[in-house]
């Protein structure tokens, strides 16, 4: 039981980790598609 209760805890942290991940990496394409005209790369961002 207890050992269910850990695996699922340890199942749903990895699912925030990978949504935080996903949010990121919408984050930084936005980011990128904005600066695109400045820089000419999608990827590199103004600092």
């Amino acid at each position: 039981e207890n050992a269910d209760d850990t695996k699922q805890i340890a199942d749903d942290t990895k699912q925030i980790e990978d949504d935080t991940k996903q949010i990121e990496d919408d984050t930084k394409q936005n980011y990128g598609m904005k600066t695109y005209g400045i820089c000419g790369s999608p990827w590199v961002p103004i600092l």
